[in-house]
């Protein structure tokens, strides 16, 4: 049974593949980072069904983007990086930055080499907690 402050930290492993779909019952958790493996496909849009999320690192997969809209409505998170998504000719080469003005927990934002293009929005320096 998962108790109401799970964290899951995966990291630095040899995973490959899809994220698996049972992880998506994994509604419970507060962390989740699974940094340093090769992962890989879109990021699951489950993902925004983890409500208690406070800190979610995706970094050093080989995740294809987009990031998915679903993300901003996680309101408890703190802290997201994400790293190295890449382009597929389904999903296209470049990507703008999802809405993220409900993202008002946030004080750590990382999204480096991501395929983002576009201006950087405004709301980005008006999130309240995020750091400089």
């Amino acid at each position: 049974m998962q108790s109401s402050n799970d964290f899951r930290d995966l990291g630095n492993n040899e995973f490959t593949g899809e994220l698996p779909p049972s992880f998506k019952e994994l509604k419970k958790l507060r962390s989740f980072g699974i940094r340093g493996n090769n992962f890989a496909g879109p990021i699951p849009k489950y993902i925004a069904n983890w409500e208690n999320l406070e800190q979610l690192g995706l970094m050093g997969n080989n995740f294809e983007g987009p990031l998915p809209t679903g993300i901003t409505l996680l309101t408890n998170l703190t802290y997201l990086t994400v790293n190295g998504l890449t382009a597929s000719p389904r999903r296209g080469k470049s990507f703008t930055l999802p809405d993220v003005t409900k993202m008002t927990s946030l004080k750590s934002l990382t999204l480096r080499n991501c395929l983002l293009t576009g201006p950087i929005p405004d709301i980005i320096w008006q999130l309240p907690s995020l750091s400089y």
